[in-house]
Parts: C-alpha cells; sequence; structure tokens
C-alpha cells in the first residue's frame, strides 16, 4: 500500500487598502517572492473574494509553493505591481516564523500619479 503525498504549508496573509481616490483593491494581483531567489521565482494571488481569500480586501498566499520553498527565517516579499490600471503598492516584507502563518503588514493601493508642470517659468 502506498500514501498519498503530503505536503506542508505556510500561508502568508495580508491586507490592502483601498486607495485614497477610491479605487477598490479587489481583484487585483498581488506578487510574492524571496529576494533571495529573485523576482522570477513568484507566486500569486487576486485580492479579495476572487482569490484565495474569498474576503474583501485579503490576499491569502502559501510560500511552500514557490519553486524554491520558503522557511524559517527566510524574507518574503509582495507587491502589486503596475498593470494597465497604473496603481501600484509599495513593497512590503516579513521574515517567516515557525507559527505554520505570517500576517504582512497592511499595504494601500496608490493612487495613479498626477503630475502637472507649468512650463515656461517667466521671470520678471
Amino acid at each position: 500500500f502506498s500514501l498519498p503525498m503530503v505536503s506542508a504549508a505556510h500561508y502568508i496573509a495580508g491586507f490592502v487598502n483601498n486607495s485614497f481616490d477610491g479605487e477598490n483593491a479587489n481583484n487585483y494581483i498581488i506578487t510574492l517572492w524571496n529576494p533571495i531567489n529573485g523576482i522570477n521565482d513568484n507566486i500569486t494571488d487576486i485580492i479579495g473574494p476572487n482569490g484565495n481569500s474569498g474576503a474583501d480586501n485579503i490576499y491569502f498566499i502559501d510560500c511552500e509553493m514557490l519553486s524554491s520553498p520558503c522557511g524559517i527565517g527566510d524574507e518574503i516579499r509582495v507587491k502589486i505591481f503596475p498593470n494597465a490600471s497604473e496603481y501600484i503598492t509599495e513593497v512590503t516584507s516579513l521574515i517567516v516564523t515557525g507559527a505554520g502563518f505570517d500576517i504582512m503588514p497592511d499595504l494601500r493601493l496608490n493612487s495613479k500619479p498626477n503630475v502637472s508642470l507649468f512650463y515656461p517659468a517667466t521671470k520678471v
């Protein structure tokens, strides 16, 4: 007889606040990676009810699903990268613990940049 393959899981959960201009963070894609292994070894989740968490503004990612699984003491980072909407977040990170899951610091979806240029500036 054979036993099914058993794999551990270490979940990283976090909350993304909506932007100050009202853009909802739900349905944005958040990317998780270990900086030692590089950004190309990453996992993504959809924030909100359509993602792994099933709850508004929350993501839930198993960092053991990385090609090089996370381990206790590893730094893990998350970020929303720009897409067609131009909304992003800063990078936040944590050190993986032995608790079975870890909670990332909250993020905020950043509003699109608003750039104004007064040109030419005239001197009198």
